[in-house]
């Protein structure tokens, strides 16, 4: 992940430390929260349902299973479309169109008149989903007026905001009653989210929302050129903090532009002595790791680093680090994992000289040293939810029957249709794997941040990079540490917890650029805690005693 303060693709979704949807016509305020296995009502006790129950898919098998608790299931190569299972015997359309709203990073696509895909798409459904594709950057400015005109779409993309619970009781259908425990069996693609993840859908003690589920996707990692630490003879997985350092100045070479970071490993470092995920919970208050003595440390190192040349002179700059990783250019990479087959891909069409041997993996947390026990940290399991507008009250049925269709996991006829669409005009097969034809690219409509089955790991043509990546996500799964206030819903932490973020991170920037003295941080951390940080810290300790004890 980039250290810069300027806005990425990822933070405009991460609610809080991010993108914030900005829900102003709202009048009041509420503090709801997502409850736990069995949820609480705005943290003020327990309700009489249970979340739904996880039923898992009964199709093709991946190479690589996944867990309920995370590792994502691999698959090396497309399941033979000639073994794919019917999840829904028919379209769950009514013939009337089902309005949507979702961010598109994407080009542009053609309108439904002009698009093959979009119509064949329609006729599987039955019924027009007639989907707004907003423009990712756009999302929350357009979301936010949407919400203020009062006609919420029946399926729209949600992400944590400025009195959320609020809004979804306001202006979302309640899914208890269709979903709850084994309700929820009459929809299986929905069925196969795990139940775990319906956490994050619980507000004011209601299903408000369908969650997303990512699982260990989420997290970041700090990649490596594993093809060139190899070919160098040094070694992939480090023992201390002082190897590490020794290795980057072995590979770096400034003279012949090579450094051995594309961007500042910052949560890497971090998680190699022992700091928290975000917050620490001692079982009865919550602190934030901007308050952990062991930053003095992380200043330490990051400034060793520094004056041993082994960081980009771009580090700071929010962009290039891709592009530095890729080439060769730099050696390690802080990225999300979901960047991990885009980068086999990306080499592929933009670096043919490189393709041939590219090889990359997730770098082993270590002990920093003796007396520090390091541990990776593991992402939120979701961030994207799926809101339904009351405006469908009066046919819920049908639209979750749509939201069904489009949460088909990979294995199934209808994940096929709806992410290639119709064979011989959008996709053909190759090799075995179906692969979209200039028409499928060009048509295709990415609604996997509308709706989606729970996440896999996939790289069509790259097995060994699929089975690579599903080997970090066992080893993240086995021990990494989770962030205690996920799943948790704060108001004052959605509302201000990004500021006072970006606040200590060019703090930190400045610092380990040496433009600021070590000595700023104390004062900062007070600052932090004066400004807001004390009030998340108690209101998380409030909601957590009141939804997980």
């Amino acid at each position: 992940m980039s250290t810069a303060r300027s806005i990425s693709r990822r933070s405009l979704l991460l609610g809080g430390a991010g993108l914030t949807l900005g829900i102003g016509v709202l009048a009041a305020c509420s503090t709801g929260t997502p409850g736990s296995t069995r949820p609480t009502s705005g943290g003020a006790g327990s309700t009489d349902f249970d979340l739904p129950v996880h039923r898992p898919f009964n199709g093709p098998a991946p190479d690589l299973p996944g867990t309920p608790d995370g590792v994502n299931p691999g698959f090396l190569r497309y399941p033979e479309v000639r073994n794919l299972v019917r999840t829904v015997p028919e379209p769950p359309g009514d013939g009337r169109p089902v309005t949507a709203m979702t961010p598109n990073w994407a080009p542009a696509r053609p309108a439904m008149n002009e698009n093959s895909f979009w119509q064949y798409l329609n006729s599987q459904l039955g019924s027009d989903l007639d989907v707004q594709l907003v423009p990712g950057a756009d999302y929350a400015n357009v979301f936010s007026t949407t919400v203020a005109s009062g006609e919420l779409p029946d399926l729209f993309t949600l992400y944590r905001a400025p009195r959320l619970p609020e809004l979804l009781e306001a202006e979302a259908v309640d899914l208890t009653d269709h979903l709850a425990g084994d309700a929820i069996a009459a929809y299986p693609n929905l069925a196969n989210i795990p139940t775990e993840a319906w956490r994050f859908s619980v507000y004011n003690g209601r299903i408000r929302t369908i969650p997303l589920w990512r699982g260990l996707r989420t997290s970041n990692v700090l990649f490596q050129r594993t093809d060139l630490l190899e070919a160098a003879g040094l070694p992939t997985e480090f023992s201390d903090f002082d190897e590490f350092l020794d290795v980057a100045r072995e590979i770096s070479d400034p003279a012949h532009n090579r450094w051995a970071f594309a961007n500042f490993p910052m949560e890497f470092l971090r998680q190699c002595l022992g700091i928290d995920n975000r917050w620490t919970h001692d079982g009865e208050d919550f602190v934030s790791y901007w308050a952990d003595e062991r930053q003095a440390d992380f200043f330490e190192a990051g400034r060793k680093l520094m004056d041993a040349g082994v960081v980009h002179p771009d580090a700071f700059t929010g962009a290039g680090h891709k592009e530095r990783f890729m080439s060769g250019e730099s050696v390690f990479a802080a990225d999300g994992m979901s960047a991990w087959a885009a980068y086999y891909q990306n080499v592929a069409s933009s670096f043919p000289d490189v393709a041939g041997t590219f090889k990359i993996d997730g770098t082993r947390v270590f002990d920093f040293a003796d007396g520090y026990d390091g541990a990776p940290w593991r992402g939120a399991d979701v961030l994207e939810q799926c809101g339904i507008g009351n405006g469908a009250q009066d046919r819920i049925e049908t639209v979750l029957a749509v939201a069904n269709y489009l949460a088909a996991p990979i294995g199934s006829v209808e994940k096929l249709a709806s992410w290639y669409g119709k064979e011989g005009d959008h996709f053909t097969i190759e090799n075995g794997e179906p692969a979209r034809t200039e028409t499928g690219n060009v048509e295709w409509l990415n609604l996997g941040l509308l709706m989606n089955a729970p996440f896999e790991v996939e790289a069509p043509g790259f097995p060994d990079a699929v089975s690579v990546q599903h080997a970090f996500q066992t080893y993240l799964n086995s021990d990494a540490k989770r962030n205690p206030a996920d799943g948790l819903y704060v108001e004052s932490l959605v509302a201000n917890g990004g500021s006072l973020d970006i606040t200590m991170t060019d703090l930190t920037n400045e610092i380990l650029q040496g433009r600021q003295d070590a000595g700023a941080w104390r004062t900062a951390v007070d600052d932090y805690q004066l400004n807001g940080g004390e009030e998340i810290a108690l209101e998380l300790a409030e909601v957590y005693a009141a939804t997980r004890s």
